[in-house]
């Protein structure tokens, strides 16, 4: 399970500390859980997993990077 948030967390690009202020956990339970010196929930997993999800600018910010980069290419 400690992989799982691990995971979860860097596969979003997030520091610990950006987890914890997105999901409202606080940052000492991320660390434990990606320790494995406490055991995370299965609704905690999908409590952070929903958290770690872009918030609505960042995919937005990022679509208009690539609609751009295709435009550019694109001559």
């Amino acid at each position: 399970m400690s992989t799982v948030v691990r995971e979860i967390r860097e596969s979003a690009g997030l520091s610990q500390a950006e987890l914890a202020t997105r999901s409202g956990v606080a940052q000492p339970n991320i660390a434990a859980y990606e320790s494995g010196s406490r055991r995370a929930s299965p609704q905690m997993i999908e409590r952070l997993r929903r958290a770690a999800k872009p918030l609505p600018h960042e995919a937005l910010a990022a679509h208009a990077l690539t609609s751009t980069t295709l435009v550019t290419l694109a001559g």
